[in-house]
C-alpha cells in the first residue's frame, strides 16, 4: 500500500518575522557607482561605472580606488561607499550651456500606470553658483542624441521642490510619480535654460567670480510604491520590528503617534493598524501588526499527522507546512527541508517548536521493514458477524489473533456508504453503535488496514476489506 504525502496543517494566518522587514528592491542598477568596469584614472570617466553613461558630455566619476582629487575630497566624501559622480548642471559665461548630465539604466522596465517612489542624493561643491534645478527623467530608450544647444528640455518625473539648494550636505532629491510603462532609463540632469534656473552666485574668491553650478551626486534609488508597504505580520510578544530597511524617508503612524526610528515594540499582544506616510508622497497604506503569546501561538497549531507507523518500502513522506513559522527537529536535528522522507528503519521523534517560544508538539514515527502483502502469515482473523445483546458472547467487532499489531486503521460503513465507526487502536472494540445510538440489523462494510509482527519477527502490512454482519 503506498502512502499519500501527509500535509501539516496550520491555522497560524501570519508570518512570524523578529527582526526586520525585508528590503524592497531598488531598481536602479549599481545605485551608488561602487561597480566599475576599471577604477578612474582622471576626469570624464563616468563610463568606467557599470551600468551609468555620460552619451554627450563630460561627467566625472570619482572613486578611492584611483582618481578621487583633493579638490573634491576637500568638499565631501562618498555618502556610502568609495564612489560619487560629479556633474557640472549650469555654467553662466560662455555661449555654449556646457551641461553634463547623468543616464542610468534600470533592473526591468516600470509597469504601467504603477505608482514608483524615486531619489538622488546630491552635494554642493565649495566654489558652486547656487540653483534650484536637480530633476530626473525616465524614458524607454536612452537619450543619446546632442541636444542643439546643449540642453535636454525634458518634462520632469521628479524635481527639487526646496527651491534653491546652499547647504554643504549631503540632501535628498525625491518624489513619486506614475510609470506610463516600459521606461527603462533615467536622466539626471537640468532640463531648463539658463533664464529659467534660479541662482544665488555666492560671494566671490579673491575677486574672481563664480561661473559655474557643479555638483556630486550619489545613492540613486527607485522604488514600487506598493513594495515599501510592509506584509500583515506578527510578533511574539516582547519582540521588535523595524519597518525600514532602506532608509526612506517615510513615517511609520500608530493611533496618530510616530514610532521612533520606525520599529514597533510588541509590549502587549493584540492586533495593531500601523500606517506608513511617505514624505513626499502621502500615505501610501496600512498595514497590521498581531502581537503573540507563546501560550496563543502553540494553541493554534492544529497537526494532521500523528504518532504512527509506516512501512519503508511504501516512500512514506511527510510535508512540513509553515517553516517559516516553525522549527522542525527530526531526532533533535533541525530540519534542512520541509520534507520529511526516511531513508531507513527506526523510530524518529519529530519536535515541533516555535523560535525562541516552546515546543508545541512532539510527534513520534516507527518506520518498518514490512514484507510482501501475499507473503502474510494467517495470524488473525476478522468475523463475519457479532451480536451485540450484552450475554457475554461476541458482543464486539474486532480483529482476534497472536501476531502483535503495531499500528491499525479500522473504518465501518453501513449499505449507503457512511462512516459509522473509526479506529487507530489496536485493541479497539466495537458495539454496534453510532453517536452513542444502537445501530439495526444488517450488513455492514469494513475497511482495516494492519501492520503487525509475524511469528517469524518480520513486519507485515495488509488491507483488509470485507463485511459483518450485525445480530442483536
Amino acid at each position: 500500500m503506498k502512502f499519500n504525502t501527509i500535509l501539516f496543517q496550520l491555522s497560524l494566518v501570519y508570518f512570524l518575522i523578529f527582526q526586520t522587514i525585508a528590503d524592497a528592491q531598488n531598481l536602479i542598477k549599481n545605485p551608488s557607482f561602487e561597480e566599475y568596469a576599471s577604477c578612474p584614472e582622471e576626469e570624464n570617466q563616468l563610463g568606467f561605472a557599470k551600468y551609468w553613461q555620460s552619451y554627450f558630455s563630460t561627467t566625472d566619476y570619482y572613486n578611492l580606488c584611483g582618481y578621487y582629487p583633493s579638490f573634491i575630497a576637500q568638499d565631501a566624501s562618498p555618502r556610502t561607499g568609495d564612489a560619487v559622480v560629479g556633474a557640472r548642471w549650469l555654467i553662466t559665461t560662455d555661449p555654449n550651456p556646457l551641461r553634463e548630465y547623468i543616464h542610468g539604466e534600470l533592473a526591468h522596465p516600470l509597469e504601467s500606470n504603477q505608482i514608483y517612489y524615486f531619489e538622488f542624493h546630491t552635494h554642493l561643491t565649495r566654489y558652486s553658483i547656487l540653483i534650484d534645478q536637480y530633476s530626473a527623467h525616465f524614458s524607454k530608450l536612452p537619450i543619446t542624441d546632442i541636444p542643439p544647444d546643449g540642453i535636454l528640455y525634458l518634462d520632469p518625473h521628479i524635481q527639487n521642490q526646496s527651491g534653491i539648494l546652499s547647504s554643504l550636505e549631503w540632501i535628498r532629491i525625491g518624489g513619486c510619480f506614475t510609470a506610463l510603462g516600459g521606461e527603462k532609463y533615467v536622466t539626471l540632469g537640468n532640463f531648463v535654460s539658463n533664464i529659467n534656473t534660479d541662482t544665488l552666485n555666492p560671494i566671490p574668491i579673491s575677486g574672481i567670480p563664480i561661473q559655474r553650478h557643479y555638483t556630486l551626486i550619489d545613492d540613486v534609488s527607485l522604488f514600487q510604491i506598493n513594495t515599501l508597504l510592509p506584509s500583515d505580520t506578527a510578533l511574539l510578544e516582547g519582540e521588535s520590528l523595524s519597518f525600514n530597511p532602506n532608509n526612506l524617508p517615510i513615517q511609520y503612524m500608530l493611533n496618530g503617534a510616530a514610532l521612533p526610528n520606525g520599529q514597533f515594540q510588541a509590549d502587549s499582544a493584540g492586533l495593531f493598524t500601523i500606517e506608513a506616510i511617505l514624505e513626499p508622497c502621502g500615505s501610501i497604506g496600512t498595514f497590521q501588526v498581531e502581537v503573540y503569546r507563546c501560550e496563543a501561538l502553540a494553541q493554534d497549531y492544529q497537526p494532521s499527522l500523528r504518532d504512527t507507523a509506516v512501512c519503508l518500502s511504501d516512500g512514506w513522506q511527510a510535508v512540513f507546512a509553515r517553516t517559516d513559522t516553525y522549527n522542525y527537529r527530526i531526532n533533535g536535528q533541525l530540519a534542512a527541508g520541509n520534507i520529511f522522507a526516511p531513508a531507513d528503519t527506526g523510530q524518529y521523534e519529530i519536535v515541533v517548536e516555535l523560535p525562541d517560544c516552546i515546543p508545541v508538539d512532539t510527534i513520534r514515527v516507527e518506520v518498518l521493514n514490512c514484507a510482501p502483502a501475499e507473503e502474510t502469515p494467517a495470524c488473525f482473523f476478522i468475523p463475519n458477524a457479532f451480536s451485540p445483546n450484552g450475554d457475554g458472547r461476541n458482543d464486539h467487532f474486532q480483529v482476534y489473533g497472536s501476531c502483535p499489531i503495531q499500528r491499525i486503521d479500522a473504518q465501518v460503513f453501513d449499505r449507503w456508504g457512511s462512516l459509522v465507526f473509526s479506529s487507530t487502536d489496536p485493541k479497539f472494540r466495537w458495539d454496534g453503535s453510532a453517536g452513542g445510538q444502537p445501530l439495526g440489523n444488517g450488513l455492514y462494510l469494513y475497511s482495516i488496514h494492519l501492520v503487525f509482527e509475524g511469528e517469524d519477527r518480520a513486519v507485515y502490512e495488509v488491507q483488509e476489506k470485507g463485511a459483518v454482519v450485525l445480530v442483536r
